[in-house]
Formats: C-alpha cells, structure tokens, sequence
C-alpha cells in the first residue's frame, strides 16, 4: 500500500506542474481539486468543502482527512486516474 500511495504521490506532483488553475467561478462544494499544502509545499488531492469568500476556500485532504483553508490560488484542477483512484484514508482506518 506504502507503493501505491508513494506512486499516486509522484504522479499527482507531475501532473500538478501543467494542471490548470481552478477559477473562482468554478468553485463549489465537493469539488474535486489539487491543494497545496501550505506546511510542506505538496500536491494533495482535495476537495472543498466550504467557500470562504473569493479568494479562499477550505479543503479536505482526501488521503489523510485533515482540513486547511487556503487561497484559491492555490488549487488546480485534477482528472483522469487522480480523481477516481481509492481514498487511502479509509483503508488506513478499517
């Protein structure tokens, strides 16, 4: 499991240095997106789970749990395997 997480990690920062930015007028609750964390400059999977104002949201980071608000800015859109593939937090829990 360590494999496949390190794996989805890896491409997750790949695809983040050419994924476009979310827009303001895009965002609404549940959306799924890239976040970056503020603590270790990271691409985590996320998704909003409340829309502060404009500028600044707040997000789950999906395969850990943990909550952030951050600035819009600072949010990229994700497809493909990314956003489909199994939330690691659930099988950390069961």
């Amino acid at each position: 499991q360590d494999k496949e997480l390190s794996r989805l990690m890896s491409e997750l920062q790949a695809s983040c240095q050419t994924n476009e930015a979310v827009e303001p007028s895009e965002l609404k609750m549940g959306l799924p997106c890239c976040a970056l964390f503020q603590a270790d400059q990271l691409w985590y999977r996320s998704e909003v789970v409340e829309i502060i104002d404009g500028d600044n949201v707040k997000v789950r980071y999906i395969d850990y749990g943990n909550e952030e608000c951050v600035p819009v800015r600072l949010l990229k859109r994700i497809d493909g395997e990314l956003v489909t593939y199994i939330c690691w937090i659930f099988l950390i829990s069961n």
